[in-house]
């Protein structure tokens, strides 16, 4: 395209999570060259040469649409890897013919298969998609996108297309990674909030587990001066306070296990490459559970140790 650092370059009129969504209606036809009577629903998209270049979306089965698919040329299409999986198991989709029900009515070849793209959202599962010429189909909206090798090649797509025509607006030109970040805010602020409210519930709970542990500390104060007293080390009472601490916090984990899991399976929706009962996940909650525990019985674990016979017996 004439832009230094720039790899690859093609227009779309629906990108990749945005809130655009067209589904059109196609049908197969058959041998005979008449339509099979059933229809199915695919995402539908327009786009140019170089557009899956950019995108990184592989080929994985004919040619990607390219300059030979002008707007006077056999009308082509190309399809995803979920649609050839589905509507044509065990052979090849490249070679047959698709009705689509949107613009040109003709039936249109399919040419090539590309991998899967998650149109909508990062969690959705790849549905079938259909991709055709955008000079055999153009859609009102149109979208550029550019691979660059350099961080500042935006603002030289700008430059250049202000150039080509100066009538048209400024762009607005986003990043994927801004792309992908504003169709995830809703998530990570929800995420955020219930992050906020875990760690708040962890904070109460190390409060709660050191007010605990001072109160049985104080209780066996006496107890543990006659245990001074009769030789034992300090150590030894620390470890029988951290003890204590250990049991109360497994006790609560397992406790907090069997409502947790059943309630996880409520979060599935908002979970992306994790299910609700993974196992890292449980373990690692499990630990950082033990260790505030044991860091919150620290002090009242110290406190029993510094306990002075001589006083524990006058006061009891």
């Amino acid at each position: 395209c004439g832009v230094p650092g720039v790899e690859a370059a093609g227009a779309s009129g629906v990108l990749p999570l945005t809130p655009a969504n067209l589904q059109v209606q196609f049908q197969r036809e058959n041998a005979a060259g008449s339509s099979v009577s059933e229809k199915h629903r695919a995402r539908y998209d327009a786009v140019s040469t170089g557009y899956f270049e950019a995108m990184g979306v592989p080929l994985k089965d004919g040619r990607a649409i390219g300059d030979r698919d002008g707007a006077n040329a056999p009308p082509v299409v190309v399809v995803s890897e979920a649609l050839a999986r589905r509507h044509f198991p065990g052979e090849s989709a490249v070679g047959k013919r698709l009705i689509v029900n949107y613009g040109n009515p003709a039936p249109r070849e399919i040419v090539g298969v590309v991998g899967d793209m998650k149109h909508l959202s990062l969690e959705e599962t790849p549905l079938a998609a259909i991709y055709v010429p955008y000079l055999q189909a153009p859609l009102p909206m149109l979208a550029i996108a550019v691979r660059t090798a350099r961080p500042d090649a935006g603002e030289q797509v700008r430059r250049q297309i202000q150039t080509l025509d100066p009538a048209l607006a400024p762009p607005r030109i986003s990043s994927m990674e801004e792309v992908v970040a504003e169709s995830t805010f809703q998530r990570r602020l929800l995420a955020g909030l219930l992050g906020g409210f875990a760690f708040l519930a962890l904070l109460l709970a190390s409060i709660g587990v050191y007010g605990v542990m001072a109160y049985a500390v104080e209780q066996r104060r006496v107890e543990f001066g006659v245990r001074l007293a009769l030789g034992a080390q300090p150590k030894d009472l620390r470890r029988r306070v951290l003890r204590q601490a250990l049991a109360l916090a497994l006790a609560g984990s397992t406790l907090g296990f069997a409502a947790a899991i059943p309630s996880a399976r409520l979060l599935r929706s908002m979970l992306f490459g994790v299910e609700p009962a993974d196992p890292v996940t449980l373990a690692a909650v499990v630990a950082v559970l033990i260790v505030v525990a044991l860091a919150a019985s620290y002090l009242p674990a110290a406190r029993a140790t510094r306990v002075d016979p001589i006083t524990a017996l006058r006061s009891e």
